[in-house]
C-alpha cells in the first residue's frame, strides 16, 4: 500500500520510455529531399552534410503502428488503474478499510480507522475499531488511549479510566493519556488524582496549553487561586488566543472579589469566542449583580441559552430571563 515510494523511480521509468520512443522516431524519420537517397536517416546524414537544413520542409515522420497500439494500451491501462486507486485514497476511511482488506492483521490501520470515526462523531464504530486493534496487539498504548477517550465521550467513565490506565502501563510517555485520565478523575471528584495526572502530562509536554488549563481548573475547585492563575497565564503564553484560558482567569478574579478585572477578562474571552455560552452567562451575571445593568444581563443570558439550550445551568438561566422580562 506504499505507492508513494514508487513516485521517484516512476520518474525514471517515464524518462526511459520517452527516450525509447524518441529514439524510435529519430530512427524512423525520413526525408524526400532530391539530394538525399530514399529512407536516409536525416540526422546521421546531416553530420556529413552540414549545409543541409536540420528540418527540411518536405521531411516527415513515420510512427510504426505497433508503437501506437502499445502506447494506447499502456496509457489506457494506467489510466484505469489510477482512477480505480483514487477511490481508495478518497479519505482515511476508504484507505484504511482497503488496507485492512489486504492486511487484516494491521492493528495500526484499525486504530487509524477508529480515530477517523472518533473525529466525525461515530463513537460506536470508533470503539469497535479500537477494540479490533487491541485484539490484534493488546500491548499497544495508543489504541488503549484512544479507546479510553471514546468511552469518555460516551460517558462510560469507569471503562475509560481502565483503558487509560492500561495505556499508561504500556507506555508512560503519552501526555494525552495522562491529561484525559486527569479529566476523568476531575469529573469523578477525585481532585488530587486529577492534579497528579495533569502534572505528569505537563512533565512530558510542558507546552500543552490544554493541560495547563485543566490543572488550573482543578486548582480553582481546590481554592488554590494563585496556582490556578499561574497555570492559566502559562497557557496564554503558549496559546495567546485561548478564550478558555482568559475565561478561567475571569473566574479566578470573580471568586476573589476582583470584579473589574473579571469583567475585563470576560470581554477578552468574548472577543476571542463570541459563541461561548459560559462567557455570555458570566457576563450576564456580572452585569446583573455587579453593574446592575439588567438589559445587558438579559441579552447575554438569552444568548447563552440560545447557544447551549442543554447547559447545566439552564433552569437558572430560564428563571433569570423570566424575572428580568417581567420587570
Amino acid at each position: 500500500m506504499a505507492e508513494r515510494y514508487l513516485y521517484v523511480p516512476g520518474i525514471g521509468f517515464v524518462i526511459l520510455v520517452g527516450s525509447i520512443f524518441n529514439q524510435t522516431l529519430l530512427n524512423k524519420r525520413i526525408c524526400n529531399h532530391p539530394s538525399i537517397p530514399a529512407k536516409t536517416n536525416i540526422y546521421s546524414y546531416k553530420l556529413e552534410n552540414t549545409n543541409l537544413p536540420y528540418y527540411p520542409k518536405n521531411s516527415y515522420t513515420v510512427i510504426p503502428p505497433i508503437i501506437i497500439i502499445l502506447l494506447t494500451i499502456i496509457i489506457s491501462l494506467f489510466s484505469f488503474i489510477s482512477l480505480n486507486r483514487n477511490r481508495i485514497w478518497l479519505n482515511e476511511h476508504t484507505f484504511g478499510m482497503e488496507t485492512i482488506r489486504r492486511s487484516p492483521n494491521s492493528f495500526r490501520m484499525y486504530n487509524d480507522v477508529g480515530y477517523y470515526y472518533y473525529n466525525i462523531g461515530l463513537l460506536d464504530e470508533a470503539i469497535q475499531a479500537f477494540q479490533e486493534s487491541i485484539k490484534i496487539r493488546f500491548s499497544q498504548s495508543r489504541a488503549h488511549s484512544n479507546l479510553g477517550a471514546a468511552y469518555a465521550m460516551k460517558g462510560l467513565n469507569d471503562k475509560a479510566i481502565e483503558e487509560l490506565i492500561l495505556s499508561i502501563q504500556f507506555s508512560d510517555k503519552n501526555p494525552s493519556a495522562f491529561n484525559n485520565l486527569g479529566l476523568l478523575y476531575k469529573r469523578k471528584g477525585k481532585l488530587d488524582e486529577a492534579v497528579k495526572n495533569f502534572v505528569e502530562a505537563l512533565k512530558l509536554n510542558p507546552y500543552n496549553a490544554e493541560a495547563h488549563i485543566n490543572l488550573g481548573s482543578v486548582f480553582i475547585d481546590q481554592t488554590r487561586f494563585d496556582e490556578a492563575l499561574s497555570e492559566f497565564e502559562k497557557a496564554i503564553k503558549i496559546r495567546k488566543n485561548s478564550a478558555l484560558a482568559h475565561y478561567n482567569i475571569a473566574v479566578v478574579y470573580y471568586k476573589t472579589g476582583q470584579m473589574d478585572k473579571a469583567y475585563s477578562k470576560l470581554l477578552e474571552a468574548y472577543k476571542l469566542d463570541p459563541r461561548n455560552a459560559d462567557v455570555h452567562l458570566s457576563l450576564g451575571i456580572l452585569y446583573l449583580n455587579h453593574f446592575n445593568e439588567k438589559e445587558k444581563a438579559l441579552i447575554h443570558i438569552r444568548e447563552a441559552l440560545q447557544i447551549n439550550p442543554n447547559h447545566k445551568q439552564v433552569n437558572q438561566m430560564k428563571d433569570i430571563i423570566k424575572k428580568l422580562s417581567s420587570e
